[in-house]
């Protein structure tokens, strides 16, 4: 049992970290903050990646990297589409 509580705050502190909820250690309060409903791994990799002097490419790079894109299809007819290039 110690262990799993234990797990639970260390998952509660990383959650914290990631600005994905605010967690008062003290009292054990979780609080959902508006960044929730996005992956901790994605979180993560902004919080690693983000730069205040990135440009659109890397912005875009950077987006890539998030965890919900990998739950992304391209549908058939998309992919012509996709392989123009841009103008």
């Amino acid at each position: 049992m110690e262990e799993r509580i234990e797990d639970l705050i260390l998952s509660a502190t990383i959650l914290d970290k990631t600005n994905l909820v605010q967690y008062d250690r003290k009292s054990g309060y979780f609080q959902v903050t508006n960044l929730g409903r996005i992956s901790n791994g994605t979180m993560a990799a902004y919080n690693e990646h983000l730069k205040l002097t990135m440009g659109d490419i890397e912005l875009c790079q950077l987006f890539y990297l998030s965890e919900e894109f990998k739950y992304v299809s391209v549908r058939e007819d998309e992919k012509m589409e996709l392989a123009k290039p841009l103008d």
